[in-house]
């Protein structure tokens, strides 16, 4: 199977453990994957270090892991927003049914999500003329994304809109709806989406997304009463890998401390790596 990821160099510690979870979660299943880390500005040393890693994990537990490294080039972006943590690495994700040309279907994953089961069992999310399947997006008709809409005057469907951190994309479809090129069209007359890359996928997708099985792409403040059926954990707000800056990290830490501990014990039981935040 093909898992997309993007990163720039402040976040490969979290491609890492993204990638590196995604991959250990099929361990049983025996496939191989290809995981493909769209580099949006990744320091050589950094890529060393994290392909060594990937390297020992896959030694140690008998995955069957290629790396495929897509250079990105990050000028095309410049003039858009990034999302609140500065990082802009996430608007490559547009670019991949022409990155992965070879490729009918891959899922793509944001470095902040903990695969929890094998990202394979998505793979078959998007059937017939679907274009996307994603987590629905949380906040409803009441967030940002909704009111962005509002203020546009375009059309906006709470139960279609995907969160776009974890996708089963349908490049074949992709391709022959021209999607890439419709992302930058939309662009061109919307160049400030509230949710970068997410509001332009969904636009360009709008009437063809589809919502993931139970459990896929949880945000973190979602997990609680979900026990036993958690496919994917989506680290929305209580970074386990940052302390606290204010009150409200507080708050999503102290809410979201036992998906912050699976976090941090894949980092030292299963990477073999010092926690983020001891």
């Amino acid at each position: 199977m093909h898992i997309v990821f993007a990163s720039d160099n402040g976040f490969v510690r979290q491609l890492l453990v993204s990638s590196g979870s995604a991959a250990y979660a099929m361990r049983k299943s025996g496939r191989s994957v290809q995981v493909h880390v769209l580099d949006c500005g990744i320091g050589e040393d950094s890529w060393v270090w994290y392909a060594r890693q990937m390297d020992r994990l896959s030694a140690r537990h008998g995955l069957r892991v290629e790396l495929r490294r897509h250079a990105i080039d990050m000028a095309r972006f410049a003039h858009l927003p990034g999302w609140t943590n500065g990082s802009k690495a996430t608007w490559a994700r547009i670019l991949i049914p022409g990155l992965l040309e070879s490729a009918d279907v891959c899922v793509y994953s944001d470095c902040d999500i903990l695969f929890v089961t094998d990202p394979a069992d998505i793979e078959a999310a998007v059937p017939g003329d679907i274009l996307l399947a994603g987590h629905r997006n949380p906040f409803g008709e009441c967030g940002p994304d909704a009111r962005w809409h509002c203020r546009n005057g375009l059309p906006y469907e709470a139960s279609s809109y995907v969160c776009a951190g974890l996708l089963t994309m349908n490049l074949s479809a992709l391709r022959k709806a021209d999607a890439v090129k419709r992302c930058f069209d939309f662009l061109a007359c919307h160049p400030d989406p509230v949710s970068p890359d997410q509001t332009v996928l969904n636009n360009v997708c709008r009437g063809k997304t589809a919502i993931l099985p139970d459990g896929w792409g949880l945000f973190s403040h979602e997990c609680h009463g979900f026990e036993g059926r958690i496919k994917a954990i989506h680290f929305s707000g209580g970074w386990p890998w940052a302390r606290c800056r204010n009150v409200y990290d507080a708050l999503c830490l102290d809410r979201t401390r036992q998906e912050s501990d699976l976090w941090r014990a894949f980092e030292t039981k299963v990477l073999g790596i010092s926690p983020s935040v001891p």
